[in-house]
């Protein structure tokens, strides 16, 4: 199977290393270790943290054709702090290489089992141009959306268009308030109620997955109105940056697969609470 991850290429900024990261690379790295052919519709900047992410992005197994040296631009970074629980707080650099992402003639040639993209990526209109023609130009099954709101890049018009186009949708439990606001105007729901009333509003959905940290997870199926859940395991986290990257990657991979839904929502549990007990997003 073949996966088009659009979005963001970042290198982490952490208090004692760098690593290179961005939710969309994250997932197309798991989905490659998952069995998936990965490729990146990216972009980086023509600096050495550039050339050293292609390195990375190749490194990982994931095909590079699609990723685009923007010259005038620097490539994306992040400041990552994490707080006493380890949890992460982002601080992203605007005006990068990532925010004027292009498609090529090459890649409207091409075809794939899924097209993925969140929602930092769309914070300017070029890339939201981009993933439009890449849409209505690219042959593809399904849409894959991991929302990954990261403030302040995200707004009501993002989030929509994530919602509006795709078929799979993740979303965390603690982003879930928020877009339950920006959607309904109200975010007084639990996450079931959440997922049943999304799946109302946008009718091309087949699964809402909302994961919940060390609670586990749930999936919706729009399609039949069955639910599912997979309860959390006990690690000790050490970081959870790349968990839901992994957990979207894992899910998606095994449903285009053949898996039923609930088989996926085990085996994503496990690789992401594998992926919390390491520093590295993307462990060995």
């Amino acid at each position: 199977m073949k996966i088009l991850s659009f979005g963001e290429i970042i290198w982490d900024i952490f208090p004692e290393k760098k690593c290179i990261g961005g939710a969309p690379l994250n997932f197309a790295a798991h989905a490659k270790k998952q069995g998936a052919e990965s490729y990146m519709l990216s972009a980086v900047g023509g600096d050495r943290l550039g050339l050293d992410a292609v390195c990375e992005v190749e490194r990982f197994g994931i095909d590079t054709k699609y990723i685009t040296v923007v010259q005038d631009k620097p490539t994306g970074q992040c400041i990552v702090t994490l707080d006493e629980k380890m949890v992460p707080s982002y601080n992203l650099l605007n005006d990068t290489a990532y925010d004027v992402i292009s498609a090529t003639e090459e890649l409207y040639k091409d075809s794939f089992d899924v097209v993925s993209f969140g929602t930092l990526a769309l914070r300017g209109e070029h890339n939201i141009e981009t993933v439009k023609n890449v849409l209505n130009n690219v042959k593809f099954n399904e849409v894959f959306s991991d929302l990954n709101i990261r403030v302040p890049f995200y707004s009501k018009e993002i989030v929509n268009f994530c919602l509006e186009n795709a078929t799979i949708v993740k979303i965390s439990d603690e982003e879930l308030p928020v877009v339950c606001n920006l959607v309904f105007g109200e975010s007084d729901f639990d996450y079931k109620t959440a997922a049943r009333m999304l799946s109302e509003k946008f009718k091309q959905l087949k699964i809402v997955v909302i994961t919940r940290g060390g609670e586990g997870s749930y999936a919706y199926d729009c399609i039949s109105g069955n639910e599912f859940s997979s309860a959390g395991e006990k690690v000790d986290v050490v970081s959870t940056v790349g968990a839901g990257d992994s957990f979207g990657a894992a899910f998606l991979v095994h449903y285009i697969n053949g898996k039923s839904i609930q088989e996926c929502l085990n085996i994503a549990t496990k690789v992401s609470a594998y992926v919390v007990a390491h520093i590295e997003a993307v462990p060995d």
